[in-house]
């Protein structure tokens, strides 16, 4: 625990209690009165947060207070967000349910050390404006995914992804440029 604090901070481990306790408890709750805490809890905890959030039951969010989301922002059932190395949305996000976006990930580079003493991968991930991110998708570390894109059900994105698109596959790519 103490090799975590002097890595993340302590106002990080608050906003980590927050998210377990409190977080753990408003993600069980069904019906508009989730949606309204969930909202009210995730406005003061995301580094910036626009207007009509929609957070839907069980969604898990980690390191919250490194995320900015835009307006119109609705995360589906299920779906997981990692916020450790950065997570940054646009305006007018929807993502399905069961979805993981983390900007987080182990790395395997010393063969001599076991596989929990190897260090953590960041990168920010960036997903633009209009953007559609289809049931069971998962997004990798450090991808940027552009504007009006349309990410297929099921898709895992390795690359980022350009403007006016739609993407699908494992891994995804190119399904049509739309214009």
């Amino acid at each position: 625990m103490l090799q975590f604090v002097k890595r993340n901070g302590l106002k990080s481990c608050f906003v980590m209690l927050a998210e377990i306790y409190v977080g753990g408890l408003f993600k069980l709750l069904p019906g508009p009165e989730g949606f309204l805490l969930r909202a009210w809890l995730y406005r003061m905890l995301f580094a910036k947060c626009g207007k009509s959030p929609i957070i839907y039951s069980q969604v898990h969010i980690s390191f919250s207070h490194k995320i900015i989301v835009g307006n119109r922002f609705a995360i589906n059932v299920n779906s997981y967000l990692d916020g450790g190395g950065g997570l940054e949305f646009g305006d007018d996000i929807m993502i399905g349910p069961n979805c993981v976006i983390s900007s987080r990930e182990h790395s395997y580079i010393d063969p001599t050390k076991p596989m929990s003493a190897q260090p953590v991968k960041y990168g920010k991930v960036k997903v633009g404006n209009n953007v559609w991110i289809g049931a069971n998708s998962f997004i990798k570390v450090g991808v940027t995914i552009g504007n009006n894109v349309i990410i297929g059900a099921g898709s895992v994105v390795t690359r980022d992804v350009p403007d006016n698109s739609v993407y699908g596959g494992v891994p995804a790519k190119l399904l049509k440029a739309m214009h």
